[in-house]
């Protein structure tokens, strides 16, 4: 009776550890993922700012070139 009782709160006690371990590196894990998501997120926003920042320069330059001329169209 008595080993049954021990073999029973050993089993119990290992089991509540490797939970406890599991859930800690779970929580761990996720934190570090949303944590690079997060970095990888600002990145991607930061590259588009840049990316479309560059774009509207072009546009603005273009449109300053071609004010500068005058352009005729043909009309049939």
């Amino acid at each position: 009776m008595f080993r049954r009782k021990l073999l029973t709160v050993f089993a119990l006690t290992v089991f509540l550890s490797v939970a406890a371990v599991a859930l800690l590196v779970s929580a761990v894990t996720r934190r570090a993922f949303e944590r690079s998501e997060e970095e990888r997120t600002a990145a991607l926003v930061t590259q588009f700012r840049r990316e479309f920042s560059r774009q509207g320069e072009d546009v603005v330059r273009r449109v300053g070139r071609s004010r500068g001329r005058k352009i005729l169209v043909a009309w049939r």
